[in-house]
């Protein structure tokens, strides 16, 4: 594997005492702090990932808790993944399989899909045998294989949204009961609920579900006083039923909404998508000023140097297109 180096050094570090201490103590104060300035309570968040005498040692340092399951449970109070920086209390088998799951991300999200299946093939091998979060390790494979096939379109889309349901069902079976009585939900069982949504035939339950799951997001910026960043790709499908339903002026409130909470992080994500969709759904209502045309030929413009410098392919291709068909110039 990669990073033996490192992880020889993980090793040595990671097996002395004092690190082993100051993993548990460290770890265990970070879960209690985000628990308790977000107002969760330990029977919220523990649900389908760990018993809660299993979090409570894990808050009060007297016990360790598998690395995964740390990364779950921050997950249920809406901290993403990326945003943990406590690698250098991982040992050499987990700093591995961090740095693979890091691996695929970035594979997919650059269009690599060949490299992503042979990374994910790897991962599932390296995580066979992964004791206590072993459940956890397949929610992620199946999640990422359902984005990567979605990406690549080669399955049925009732293959790709059975692969989010056995997902989502690893830590909660009872997801959409818990959905319906706003109970706490992971930002990454949140994502599998609105992929499953997205591959719905019907375009009304399609718009109604989708509806229900902005309605969910807002209670949690009203709950937990964050919106999960999955909250972003769910708007942008309900943005895009609102658009097919010519519901232009609804389609732009959530484009901007969504828009708004991305100005938050200096992340892509799908910051051009909304963008474009936004102004196409101006375009339909018609400009009643000469400066919004030119704003919403600006803002194709940057959405098509973004995609282009992002190395967004297919929506490079599709606003290219779009802009040529407008008669706006471009560099």
């Amino acid at each position: 594997m990669k990073n033996q180096g490192k992880s020889k050094y993980r090793d040595d570090i990671s097996g002395s005492e004092d690190i082993k201490i100051c993993k548990k103590n460290v770890i265990g104060e970070f879960l209690c702090h985000i628990r308790q300035i977000r107002n969760y309570t330990m029977e919220e968040v523990c649900p389908g990932i760990c018993s809660v005498p299993t979090m409570s040692r894990a808050e009060d340092g007297s016990r360790n808790v598998d690395y995964f399951i740390v990364i779950a449970l921050l997950d249920r109070m809406k901290v993403p993944e990326n945003e943990i920086e406590i690698e250098i209390f991982l040992d050499a088998r987990e700093y591995e399989i961090y740095c693979l799951r890091k691996e695929i991300l970035i594979l997919i999200q650059n269009e690599q899909y060949e490299q992503a299946e042979k990374a994910l093939a790897k991962y599932e091998e390296e995580v066979r045998e992964a004791g206590d979060s072993s459940f956890l390790q397949k929610q992620f494979v199946l999640y990422q294989r359902g984005m990567l096939e979605q990406k690549r379109k080669r399955l049925d889309k009732k293959e790709i949204s059975k692969m989010f349901a056995e997902a989502i069902t690893l830590t909660a079976p009872d997801y959409q009961q818990r959905f319906e009585q706003r109970k706490v939900l992971s930002t990454t069982e949140l994502s599998c609920i609105a992929e499953i949504v997205f591959y719905k035939e019907n375009s009304s339950e399609k718009e109604d579900k989708l509806k229900e799951i902005y309605q969910y997001y807002q209670w949690c910026k009203k709950r937990e006083g964050v919106f999960p960043p999955s909250c972003r790709k769910a708007m942008q499908y309900y943005a895009e039923s609102l658009y097919t339903a010519e519901k232009y002026k609804e389609c732009i409130k959530i484009c901007s909404e969504t828009l708004e909470e991305l100005s938050t992080t200096s992340k892509l994500e799908n910051r051009c998508e909304m963008q474009f969709l936004k102004a196409k759904a101006e375009k339909q209502l018609g400009f009643q000023r000469e400066e919004q045309r030119a704003a919403y030929e600006e803002d194709l413009k940057s959405t098509y140097y973004a995609a282009m410098v992002f190395h967004c392919k297919e929506l490079l291709k599709e606003v290219k297109q779009y802009i040529e068909q407008e008669g706006i110039e471009v560099i």
